[in-house]
């Protein structure tokens, strides 16, 4: 990551590479590229303490896109994306399998970091129906098209009443039970 061809990277997918917390260190002492719009870092193993210094490195406050999906952050991992300095552009955060419960989930739904989320990956996590509740009260994510919730404790009857609702505007698709796979809703949305 410290060659001067780098300079004018955007894309940097870095998923299933067995990244552990000594690679995010690494990545984190690089140059990383200033331009850099999406960032893969799903299925490795950072490390909350690791990654929340990643994410504080001043070259990635234009990440649009990042994924961390299956990257066990779990509720820690949650609430320091919701309270970064530099992840406030994001439009797609995938966290799909990275242990983040209803705590996690609250932390990402009442923070004011979010209000360009497109998208929002929280499936086979511990989610429950209260996220509905909290959406309703949060009223934070004002661009929010796409919330994934598969497998998770999600009811259909409680998802429609809250699509119904009208809560959140923005909203075209809660995805449940096996309807859409992840990747298709990431090409949709630029990833």
């Amino acid at each position: 990551a410290e060659s001067k061809h780098l300079g004018a990277l955007t894309y940097l997918q870095l998923g299933e590479t067995r990244m552990k917390r000594d690679g995010i260190d690494a990545l984190h002492e690089s140059d990383l590229p200033g331009r850099l719009t999406h960032l893969g870092l799903g299925w490795n193993s950072p490390g909350v303490t690791n990654l929340h210094r990643f994410l504080q490195n001043e070259n990635l406050t234009d990440i649009t896109h990042l994924d961390l999906a299956h990257t066990r952050v779990g509720d820690i991992g949650a609430e320091i994306l919701a309270y970064s300095d530099n992840q406030h552009r994001l439009e797609c955060l995938y966290l799909g399998g990275s242990s983040v419960h209803m705590t996690g989930a609250k932390e990402l739904a009442t923070s004011a970091r979010f209000r360009d989320l497109r998208v929002l990956d929280l499936s086979s996590n511990g989610i429950t129906d209260k996220i509905f509740s909290l959406l309703d009260q949060g009223h934070e994510f004002e661009q929010l098209r796409i919330l994934d919730l598969r497998f998770n404790r999600i009811t259909e009857q409680v998802a429609r009443a809250f699509e119904e609702s009208g809560a959140l505007p923005s909203i075209e698709k809660i995805i449940l039970g096996k309807q859409v796979n992840v990747w298709g809703a990431k090409e949709q949305h630029g990833w």
